[in-house]
């Protein structure tokens, strides 16, 4: 990562959570967290008056779960999703759920494609095929057909590492950055965002209006230099802003 002194008194944190903070698995459920983590994060959180925030394309209730008994900040479902404080009530700002028709007829992909996993979430329904890889392109034609026959032009598919995601396109991980720094303790900070995927892009690129930068973790993506190599990394820089020392077996993850 670019060696810039970061002043906490004076910036923003935003993370996504797969692939950034934690390491990517099979299954979105079989993802782990490091309990130093959750302690780093808390305290990172204090250092910067409660301006950090998790934007992720996991529902609000399963990012609690997840770094359970913390809570966070947090967007979820790419944004259709808001918890303005730690212990506030969750906002869903997206509209109503997919159509029941919709649903099913995703649901039938995983039916008829081993390797397929769908991930209902509501509001918004992912489809993975990490287990798949050659599945792709067919999925996103019978995707796009979907929705075409729907006639539902609120909905788009949002792209990602191995899997598509049918939203509402009124809202993603930009617009829930958005709504962060109109408010304290983010108004009037420097927005820090640490990704790893295009589904991060739409928060990478409102961060020039806040003066904000982005790191990508793994690779470059359009005009946001790899600031991390792995998510492990990630978690020692976290650690380091903390002044938490890292362990030789942690650094090594």
């Amino acid at each position: 990562m670019t060696q810039e002194p970061l002043d906490l008194k004076r910036i923003c944190l935003f993370f996504d959570i797969d692939g950034t903070l934690v390491d990517l698995a099979p299954k979105p459920t079989d993802v782990v967290v490091d309990p130093n983590l959750l302690e780093d994060l808390q305290s990172l959180a204090k250092r910067v008056n409660g301006a950090l925030a998790l934007i992720s394309g996991r529902p609000i209730p399963v990012i609690d779960e997840l770094f359970r008994p913390m809570k966070f900040k947090a967007a979820g479902v790419h944004g259709a999703q808001l918890r303005l404080v730690e212990d506030g009530p969750m906002q869903v700002v997206s509209g109503p759920d997919l159509s029941e028709n919709l649903r099913e007829d995703l649901a039938d992909l995983a039916l008829h494609n081993p390797g397929v996993l769908i991930e209902d979430k509501g509001v918004s329904i992912a489809v993975h095929y990490r287990a798949a890889p050659t599945a792709g392109e067919a999925l996103r034609s019978a995707i796009e057909t979907m929705l075409e026959e729907s006639g539902d032009r609120s909905l788009g598919i949002l792209s990602g590492k191995l899997v598509y995601e049918v939203k509402r396109v009124s809202h993603d991980k930009g617009t829930a950055v958005d709504t962060f720094m109109s408010r304290p303790p983010f108004k009037g900070r420097r927005p820090v965002f640490i990704g790893d995927d295009v589904t991060d892009l739409a928060a990478f690129s409102i961060l020039p209006r806040y003066r904000g930068v982005a790191f990508a973790v793994g690779r470059d993506l359009r005009g946001v230099p790899r600031g991390f190599e792995t998510a492990a990394q990630v978690r020692e820089w976290i650690a380091s802003l903390t002044g938490r020392p890292t362990s030789s077996a942690e650094a090594a993850a």
